[in-house]
């Protein structure tokens, strides 16, 4: 059976069915994250999603490179699967964006990874 470690105050871990989260180390990690998307409504890529593994909560922030703004913030958002679809591009033009990916587990941040990707409508 795929478990997850579940921190709590009165065992150090209670063992719940989960999505690889047992045969992954180090915990949290970052799987995947594609360098692209398109939002075009074709069906293929629409919404920029990530995997992850070991992580039970995650903050997104996506900011344009030119700007140095914040177009999207996730705020912290509770993980049920390994596959996250953290942004559907919005109102955003084609261009390149910095994500800022925080990964929590049992309450703590484990991991801060920034990168870029690229939008194309």
């Amino acid at each position: 059976m795929k478990t997850k470690e579940i921190c709590n105050d009165n065992e150090a871990t209670v063992q719940y069915d989960w999505n690889r989260s047992s045969y992954c180390n180090p915990k949290p990690q970052l799987i995947s994250t594609p360098t692209n998307f398109s939002p075009n409504g074709d069906g293929v890529e629409d919404e920029y999603c990530i995997e992850v593994c070991g992580a039970d909560e995650y903050a997104v922030e996506i900011i344009d490179i030119i700007s140095n703004t914040t177009i999207f913030f996730s705020g912290v958002t509770a993980i049920d699967n390994s596959n996250i679809c953290i942004w559907d591009g919005g109102n955003s033009v084609s261009a390149s964006y910095q994500v800022k990916l925080t990964l929590y587990a049992c309450g703590n941040i484990k991991s801060v990874t920034p990168y870029s990707i690229t939008l194309a409508r």
